[in-house]
């Protein structure tokens, strides 16, 4: 017997244009059922373009530790202050491509258009400074919801699918939630400004979840990012991806389609997945997909999939990488594309329940 896992890419790539990326992405995995634009050029590094979005008064030198801030005591930050994301403008350039590349077969007629936007907790890391960070949250939540009403105003819900992308999330409840222990990027300044972390975290996105038209496909990636190939924390196990998947199921009320979490590298033991049997009812209503597909290891791939397997039992799951593809290599990418087809069906074994 044997089973299928559906493949999701996540959105980015190192890719120059809308149609190269989706046309690559759709002869590479031509079963794709979600197709994003694929995040190129400025995009392609998550919410390091977000840097225009926000005065320079308020901005961080966090990642550009060179670049002069500008103190002004008498600034004040309101909503007039921030510029337009372009996440909107992005979408409606790139859907007219996509639609095109599918009605000429390249795209497969059933496909989604994906569109991966980033929390506000991410935007406001990457660039503010700490005393404006609660504040520009608030207004960046706005800008944001604004520019997801103009995409779904545009695009058919039928035909879209809205992913949030919440790595920083994560981070966040990993300082909160598990000892302290060795970081990579960024760990010791990607602090939570606010309290009550899972709460907070929470409300958040609910209020993301539940602006998604109900027709329209919804997903969460969940990751520990993979900046220079580094994790921001090498996770225990899944435990904290397991917390805040619960939390959205029993926040959002509209369904969610499909959640996303990273499967390390060197992490083939069930232990990693065992926190997996703790996934609430309403959250197993939803496709997991397990970034557990590794450039050049399509052995290590094999073998956690089979853990995965033994653990989640008869519940079906799909498969991807940990993260975002715009920061890969072509080798890597081309490595990548092969796992995932040769991956994605594999051979099903007596299950264990949950």
């Amino acid at each position: 017997m044997t089973q299928v896992h559906p493949v999701l890419l996540l959105g980015s790539s190192p890719y120059t244009s809308t149609s190269e990326a989706i046309t690559r992405f759709c002869k590479a995995l031509p079963t794709l059922s979600r197709v994003s634009d694929g995040e190129t050029n400025e995009r392609s590094c998550f919410t390091l373009w977000q840097r225009r979005v926000f005065p320079p008064e308020i901005l961080t030198n966090r990642f550009m530790p060179d670049t002069p801030q500008i103190h002004d005591p008498d600034f004040v930050l309101t909503f007039e202050s921030l510029k337009p994301t372009g996440y909107a403008d992005a979408a409606l350039t790139s859907y007219p491509i996509f639609c095109s590349l599918r009605a000429q077969g390249i795209v497969p007629s059933h496909a989604r258009f994906q569109v991966c936007l980033p929390s506000p907790i991410n935007a406001v890391l990457a660039w503010v400074r700490e005393p404006y960070m609660a504040l520009a949250e608030k207004l960046y939540m706005r800008l944001i919801l604004t520019d997801l009403a103009k995409i779904q105003h545009a695009i058919p819900p039928h035909d879209l699918c809205i992913q949030w992308d919440i790595p920083q999330e994560i981070a966040h409840m990993e300082h909160t939630y598990n000892p302290p222990r060795a970081g990579g990027f960024g760990w010791d300044v990607m602090l939570p400004w606010y309290d009550d972390v899972r709460e907070h975290i929470c409300a958040e996105l609910r209020v993301l979840g539940d602006a998604v038209h109900e027709d329209a496909e919804l997903g969460f990636h969940l990751c520990y990012g993979d900046f220079g190939g580094v994790h921001c924390v090498e996770p225990l196990d899944a435990g904290i991806l397991v917390e805040v998947i619960n939390g959205i199921a029993a926040n959002v009320a509209r369904r969610v389609s499909y959640y996303h979490i990273p499967v390390p590298r060197n992490r083939v033991d069930a232990g990693y997945f065992e926190p997996l049997r703790m996934l609430s009812m309403r959250a197993r209503e939803s496709t997991l997909f397990l970034g557990l597909v590794h450039a050049h290891d399509e052995e290590g791939t094999r073998e956690r999939i089979e853990t995965a397997k033994r653990v989640l039992g008869h519940a079906e799951f799909g498969i991807s990488t940990e993260c975002g593809l715009g920061r890969a290599k072509a080798e890597n990418l081309a490595s990548i594309f092969k796992i995932c087809r040769r991956c994605s069906v594999s051979r099903s074994e007596a299950h264990i329940r949950l």
